[in-house]
């Protein structure tokens, strides 16, 4: 159908070097995830690692817009966390800006959802690793990164989080964070 045909135009498009385009293009993604939610169903498989790789973008304004159109993917399902999980993927990608916005998308995503949409008892030991993880990192803005998404996490679920938080993480960044989590108090 219409969607797939703009799946695939999508994904040559967003092959061009020219920032404008990707953006533009990325922005047209969106608003059809948004529009038609039931219609992007079939052809998320295709789409969504074509959005996680455009993460890693060089532009910022790129980057936005593609994290926007996985958040617009995430509005139209029924469990937005699914929609994360299959972007496992970026996690562990060889390129930092991507592995820093996935925490960034995370963040975001259980501000606009929820916690309880993105975070369920059975599944929170799996967001919550992939933070805790990314506290290692080699790169200093995906450590941030991490951070930022720990605050968000806390903003929504309060001191449930310091006692879900691994005795694996170093002394010095587990005062760090119990000091962000006491300046949200």
């Amino acid at each position: 159908g219409a969607m797939a045909e703009l799946v695939d135009e999508a994904a040559r498009l967003l092959k061009d070097h020219n920032s404008k385009v990707c953006h533009m293009t990325l922005t047209a993604v969106r608003t059809a995830i948004l529009r038609s939610p039931r219609a992007f169903a079939p052809v998320a498989p295709l789409m969504l690692p074509v959005l996680l790789e455009k993460l890693g973008d060089t532009k910022q304004t790129v980057r936005e817009a593609a994290r926007e159109g996985l958040l617009a993917a995430m509005e139209g399902q029924d469990a937005p966390m699914g929609t994360l999980e299959r972007l496992g993927a970026g996690w562990g990608h060889k390129s930092w800006r991507v592995r820093e916005e996935m925490l960034h998308l995370a963040r975001v995503a259980v501000g606009r959802f929820g916690i309880q949409a993105m975070v369920q008892p059975l599944r929170s030991d799996k967001l919550l690793q992939k933070v805790v993880q990314a506290l290692e990192d080699s790169m200093s803005p995906v450590r941030e990164a991490a951070m930022l998404c720990l605050e968000g996490l806390y903003a929504q679920m309060g001191d449930d989080l310091r006692s879900m938080l691994p005795e694996s993480i170093r002394g010095a960044q587990m005062r760090e964070i119990h000091n962000r989590f006491d300046r949200i108090g």
